[in-house]
């Protein structure tokens, strides 16, 4: 066995004092419906979640040379010819191949558009306890969670490993999952000795091979992923840190993979967003409204600022990518840092920088609590500058500012590297967890959204490594295998392309635009308002992509 032995010593921490803290689930919650304006969806049976029964069967030994579908999505959102990436073969069983207890949709290993290559069925010696976390029989993985959830998500979840344990290869193996609350008595500032202990667990209590995403802790959550990375278990990451990108993750090899997209990658494709669709063109969203002391006249041209917000741990992300990039269209942008403020008045300082700067347009590199702060804040001083928003911790869902003053609101744009939400009913993650166990019942929100996400990633992982499942051989197998990624970025569902055969360690490439529309009904609760809307129904673009044109905002219906 690789390291099955290995113990560590458990830091000193707290008692299992539990306390509110936001979860994964925050990064999915909103939920955007399709609606008939849209292009037609492809009449096949593969793309429909309900239709798990119509699907194609796969040769027995399917090579995963599938690459994508030849085509991307250009400045002008229409079809280009794109390169594909260079195939590579699925990882070959030691045993004899033997027919699926399931067959394989158009080529992939389940419906979902952003699975993995189809791998045919196994029988044979998986070599038992491989690695840490793993035997013959199980691998076991650790799922922390937030009281910021209502009720116990561990029979979602379980759901949810049912069918990967089904519909993937494991190689005589089953996914046994690990759930715990996570320990922390401040969610607005997390103790790294919490997080360090929670890892603890995982390593000495759960003897997991991988942990999914740990709970929200304002990008500071590098400190569980470290910790486990140090002690050789995998991890999951669910959404972005302040240290988040690929150098940071490579660095800790091969332990650490994200399951969005890169910070570095997000700075530097904002930053060309902004250059080709934003610089030199006319103030369009901003006000009205503009501090007299400072405007005797309302603004008519944009100048840029960043507000750039640490960590609860003191840690920034370093935004030099998207300063690079607006270097390029001659964009010097006023830079504000500041330490996450707990409310509008810790935000006043901040925004009166910008507003005594003349900054019209303000690109937000801040957690959602910060955001939503600073926009108070802003009302609170009568200023409405433009804002744009990205993924970075959340900035992207329906939800994001449903409690921000409209005349703030109505301001807000940018771009999401999050997969555009769909009706829940229409959800990759629904049909999973009903084809999983049909008892549970339906969470009243998207919640299991991000485990779902989590667990393809990983999955992916395990099937394409082969019976000799090791973190080492995991990374080799995510890094070779070309995922199809049919329609990636089109209709029927915008999905974003994913996949490691760039090197990296971020699953997520491309981008949609958005707008914020307080009016429309927030699809996590309809009781409460504000959505994102899509613009060309969710268009996706990467780096190098992006179209020299301003985007139509406002201009189609919220879907």
């Amino acid at each position: 066995m690789a390291d099955g032995n290995r113990r560590s010593s458990r830091p000193r921490g707290p008692g299992y004092v539990f306390s509110a803290g936001a979860t994964a689930l925050l990064l999915m919650l909103g939920i955007v419906a399709l609606n008939a304006s849209q292009p037609p969806p492809p009449t096949v049976a593969e793309f429909a979640p309900a239709a798990l029964d119509q699907i194609k069967k796969a040769p027995d030994r399917q090579s995963s040379d599938i690459g994508d579908d030849g085509v991307k999505v250009g400045a002008t959102g229409q079809p280009t010819p794109t390169k594909r990436p260079t195939p590579t073969v699925a990882p070959t069983p030691s045993g004899p191949p033997v027919p699926r207890s399931h067959d394989c949709p158009g080529g992939r290993q389940i419906e979902d558009p952003q699975s993995p290559p189809c791998v045919p069925g196994w029988k044979g010696d998986n070599g038992g306890a491989t690695a840490f976390g793993v035997t013959r029989d199980e691998i076991r993985v650790s799922a922390p969670y937030g009281t910021f959830l209502t009720g116990d998500p561990s029979p979602q979840w379980q759901a949810l490993v049912n069918f990967f344990n089904r519909r993937f290869e494991f190689y005589g193996r089953h996914i046994v999952l690990k759930t715990y609350v996570a320990t922390d008595d401040n969610f607005a500032n997390p103790d790294a000795s919490h997080m360090q202990f929670d890892a603890s667990k995982v390593v000495e209590d759960h003897k997991s091979f991988a942990s999914l995403g740990y709970p929200d802790r304002k990008g500071s959550e590098h400190i569980y992923y470290d910790y486990l990375a140090n002690h050789h278990v995998v991890s999951i990451i669910g959404r972005e840190t302040s240290r988040g990108t690929d150098a940071y993750f490579a660095k800790h090899k091969p332990y650490q993979w994200n399951r969005g997209a890169a910070v570095d990658h997000q700075f530097k494709s904002e930053g060309q967003f902004i250059c080709r669709e934003w610089a030199g063109r006319p103030l369009r969203y901003g006000g009205p409204g503009w501090p007299p002391n400072v405007w005797t006249t309302p603004p008519t041209q944009r100048t840029f600022g960043i507000m750039l917000t640490s960590a609860t741990d003191g840690t920034t992300p370093d935004i030099t990518p998207l300063k690079d990039n607006l270097k390029l269209c001659g964009i010097k942008p006023v830079v504000v840092t500041a330490t996450d403020p707990k409310d509008a008045t810790e935000a006043r300082n901040p925004i009166a920088s910008f507003v005594s700067a003349k900054v019209t347009t303000i690109i937000c590199i801040c957690d959602l609590g910060a955001a939503r702060n600073y926009l108070d804040s802003a009302e609170t001083q009568t200023y409405r500058p433009e804002w744009l928003m990205g993924t970075y911790i959340n900035n992207d869902l329906d939800n994001s500012f449903s409690t921000n003053q409209p005349q703030q609101t109505r301001n807000v744009f940018g771009i999401s590297f999050s997969d555009k939400f769909l009706p829940v009913q229409d959800s990759w993650w629904y049909a999973a967890m009903r084809e999983g166990d049909p008892s549970v019942a339906t969470p009243p929100n998207a919640g299991p959204i991000a485990t779902y996400e989590n667990l393809l990633l990983l999955a992916s992982g395990i099937q394409m490594a082969g019976p000799h499942l090791t973190p080492q051989t995991f990374a080799d197998a995510l890094h070779r295998t070309v995922f199809p990624n049919p329609r990636a970025g089109r209709a029927p569902y915008y999905q974003g392309r994913v996949g490691f055969d760039d090197g990296g360690y971020s699953w997520h490439h491309d981008a949609s635009t958005f707008w914020y529309d307080s009016s429309q009904t927030n699809t996590d609760d309809p009781t409460t308002p504000g959505r994102i809307c899509h613009v060309r129904h969710g268009v996706r673009y990467d780096y190098g992509d992006w179209p020299k044109e301003e985007p139509p905002y406002k201009t189609t219906s919220c879907t």
